[in-house]
């Protein structure tokens, strides 16, 4: 009898044996997988930190767009208010030449005249 019970001793401790080394396998596959799962989280980590400084090199360039644009803006504002004021100026100008030829036109006109008196008055 003592002979049977030594075996099933054994084999008692053998799969209490066996029973600890799946769990330390297991527990070992777990920490494996709680290393992938580190390794995974540090590179979405740096994956989210590039991210995030190209959103903000990004916002950088939006807003030096924007305050391009609101330059640009103005300058077209100001150039548009400049070609109103040389287009009023050029039609002023025209109003002016026109005059002026008309008063050139009485001038040759009197000058003529006076040329005819003169060269009758010989």
């Amino acid at each position: 009898a003592a002979a049977l019970e030594r075996p099933e001793a054994q084999t008692s401790h053998l799969e209490r044996r066996m029973a600890e080394l799946e769990q330390q396998l297991q527990q070992a596959d777990k920490g494996e997988e709680l290393v992938v799962l580190q390794q995974q989280n540090q590179k979405q980590a740096e994956e989210l930190k590039r991210l995030e400084a190209a959103k903000a090199e990004l916002a950088q360039k939006l807003e030096a767009v924007r305050q391009d644009h609101k330059a640009t803006e103005k300058r077209h504002k100001e150039n548009e208010q400049k070609l109103a004021a040389c287009e009023g100026l050029s039609r002023n100008l025209v109003g002016s030449l026109t005059k002026l030829q008309g008063e050139v036109g009485q001038l040759q006109s009197k000058q003529k005249e006076v040329k005819d008196a003169a060269e009758t008055g010989l």
